[in-house]
């Protein structure tokens, strides 16, 4: 999966934010089948960062959140 190449690739860099940023653009453009995974593997790139207490729902609505103020 393309995708979660690119992402691994900014996490490898250390840029987080470049990562973060391409989790939204995944979420956006994958097939459908395939969203949850990506949701699942942020999930797991956050609590990696320290956010060990992070679920897929808290995430999903920290992001409809985010989309609301763009």
């Amino acid at each position: 999966r393309l995708w979660k190449a690119y992402i691994n690739f900014y996490i490898r860099e250390g840029r987080n934010e470049s990562a973060r940023k391409y989790f939204h653009k995944a979420i956006e453009s994958v097939d459908p089948a395939y969203v949850q995974q990506v949701w699942e593997f942020w999930v797991q790139f956050e609590r990696g960062q320290g956010r060990t207490n992070l679920t897929v729902a808290e995430l999903k609505k920290e992001v409809v959140k985010s989309n609301a103020k763009t």
